[in-house]
């Protein structure tokens, strides 16, 4: 499996990570994961229902409901030990590609070294979560479809 997707003007290709590599990722990321029932239940108090756009309703909670939302995720995202965070930031970038003018690709991260200078903290967060909503929607299969954005299977 891999899907590609556009990231400040560059159309990238994320690929699978292996089993092994998932459940070291979800490992060291387990205070972040389990921060985001946080934010679930204050989606689900929102009004959020399965099979809704939870864009809509994060939009709705205001400032003031979205910041005690995402609070618990903030929390869970300092806590998290510099190892830990550059493990999961290295592994997911080093499953991104980066589409060359020329027709072929050229891995994003190599030897936990990002190979292109113009990918700043956001670019390199955005195709970290895009690799990680790829290989662990099936994880949150249990999730409220709205939830996740993806299709229980």
């Amino acid at each position: 499996m891999s899907v590609e997707f556009d990231c400040k003007g560059h159309t990238y290709r994320a690929d699978k990570l292996s089993a092994m590599k998932q459940f070291h990722v979800v490992r060291r990321m387990g205070e972040v994961l389990a921060s985001l029932t946080g934010l679930l239940d204050s989606g689900l108090k929102a009004g959020l229902k399965p099979g809704m756009n939870p864009e809509n309703v994060l939009r709705d909670m205001g400032t003031a409901g979205l910041e005690k939302a995402l609070a618990p995720l903030a929390k869970g995202l300092a806590e998290m030990e510099d190892a830990d965070a550059e493990y999961v930031i290295h592994t997911c970038l080093a499953a991104v590609s980066r589409k060359q003018k020329g027709g072929g690709w050229a891995k994003v991260c190599a030897d936990e070294r990002i190979m292109f200078e113009d990918i700043d903290m956001a670019a390199m967060l955005t195709l970290t979560a895009r690799v990680l909503k790829e290989n662990l929607k099936g994880f949150f299969a249990a999730l409220p479809e709205g939830i996740t954005g993806a299709a229980r299977t």
